[in-house]
C-alpha cells in the first residue's frame, strides 16, 4: 500500500532526473521507465484499458514475474527483454523499489476510476433481415478492467456527498463450485453530511482532532470537533448500513469495514498506521443490519471511501 511508502525527497532523490538507457528499445515497452519515473494521468490518460493493465504487470514481468493469465504470459513471453523465472505464487514483492510500488497502486487507482465511468452498456441491434456477418459485427460491448486475477463482477454503487465519493456493493449473490456454499446480501448504504450548525453549541470546546484507533467519532463529540476544527475543509459524515443477509459459510471472517482514500488515489494511513476500520462483526449465519456510526476527515486529504461488506469490496469478492 502507499501508506507503506516514504517519499521524502531524501528517499527518492536518486529516482529525479534519470537518463533512459540508449541500449533500452523503448518501443518494446509500454511504459519504459515505470520503474524510475513517478506517473501521473497524463502518462495514462491515451492508454487503453488493456494496456492499463498490461503497464500495471510490466512493473512485475522486469523482475522475472510470471502470469497465470495466458494472454498476459504470451504478451510478455513476445518481448525480448522478459525473463520469466519466478512463479505468481512464489514472487516477493519486496524486490520492488519505492516508485514501482507507488506506480502500481498509480495505475490500479486509475484504473477503478475509470471503470465507475462505463456504466452502462452500449447495445446495438440488428434488423431481423441483417445477414449473419452483419449481426456478429454488431454486438452487445461493455469495457471493464480486468485484475491479474479473474475476481466476480459485481455491481458497485457510489454516493458523491459533499464532494466526497462512497463505494460499495449494494447487493451480493455467489455460488462457489467447490463447496455450494453460498453469500447472499442485499444491503443499502446511507451517507449524510452532518452540518456543523446542526450540532454545534456553546458548549463546544477545544479538543483533539486525533481520530479514535477504529477511525469513527461519536455522536455527542461532533460539534466539538467542528468547533475545533474551525475550517470548511473539515467534514463529518453520518452512515448507516442497512439490510439482510445469509452466510451458510458463516466463519469468523464475517464483517464491514471501510478504508479510505487520498485524492491521488492512495490508501490513508491514520496515525497508528491503520488503513481498514471495522465498522462490525456478524454473529450469526442470517440476520439483518442496521448500524449508524459517524465519520469525519479533512476533504483535501479524503476524498474517496471504501466500504467492504462480509468480505465484498468494491473490486470483487474478497478485494477492494
Amino acid at each position: 500500500m502507499l501508506g507503506d511508502i516514504d517519499f521524502t525527497k531524501e528517499s527518492i532523490e536518486d529516482f529525479t532526473d534519470v537518463i533512459p538507457d540508449e541500449t533500452i528499445d523503448i518501443s518494446e515497452y509500454i511504459l519504459f521507465n515505470s520503474d524510475s519515473i513517478m506517473l501521473t494521468e497524463t502518462d495514462l490518460e491515451f492508454l487503453s484499458d488493456r494496456e492499463l493493465e498490461l503497464a500495471r504487470n510490466e512493473i512485475y514481468a522486469r523482475h522475472g514475474r510470471k502470469f497465470n493469465t495466458d494472454y498476459i504470459q504470451q504478451y510478455f513471453d513476445s518481448k525480448s527483454w522478459y525473463k520469466g523465472t519466478i512463479d505468481a505464487d512464489k514472487f516477493d514483492d519486496s524486490v520492488l523499489n519505492d516508485i514501482e510500488k507507488y506506480n502500481i497502486e498509480f495505475i490500479r487507482n486509475y484504473e477503478y476510476e475509470r471503470s465507475l465511468s462505463y456504466t452502462e452498456f452500449e447495445t446495438t441491434h440488428t434488423k431481423n433481415s441483417a445477414s449473419k456477418e452483419e449481426q456478429s459485427s454488431k454486438t452487445s460491448k461493455i469495457k471493464v478492467t480486468e485484475p491479474i486475477e479473474t475476481t466476480p463482477k459485481v455491481k458497485l454503487t457510489t454516493l458523491n456527498v459533499k464532494g466526497v465519493k462512497f463505494n460499495y456493493v449494494k447487493s451480493f449473490n455467489s455460488d462457489f463450485e467447490y463447496s455450494d456454499d453460498v453469500l447472499d446480501y442485499d444491503i443499502n448504504i446511507d451517507v449524510q453530511y452532518c452540518k456543523p450548525e446542526d450540532y454545534c453549541s456553546e458548549n463546544d470546546h477545544l479538543v483533539s482532532l486525533m481520530p479514535p484507533s477504529n477511525g469513527m467519532y461519536d455522536k455527542e463529540n461532533i460539534g466539538n470537533l467542528y468547533y475545533t476544527a474551525n475550517d470548511k475543509d473539515f467534514v463529518i459524515f453520518k452512515v448507516n448500513i442497512k439490510g439482510n443477509y445469509n452466510i451458510e459459510f458463516y466463519t469468523e471472517e464475517g464483517y464491514c469495514e471501510f478504508r479510505k482514500y487520498t485524492p491521488s488515489g492512495a490508501v490513508l494511513k491514520n496515525f497508528a498506521g491503520i488503513t481498514d476500520y471495522e465498522i462490525f462483526s456478524i454473529n450469526s449465519e442470517k440476520g439483518s443490519v442496521n448500524e449508524e456510526f459517524y465519520i469525519g476527515f479533512h476533504k483535501s486529504e479524503v476524498s474517496r471511501v471504501d466500504f467492504k461488506l462480509f468480505c465484498v469490496g468494491p473490486n470483487g469478492f474478497g478485494q477492494w
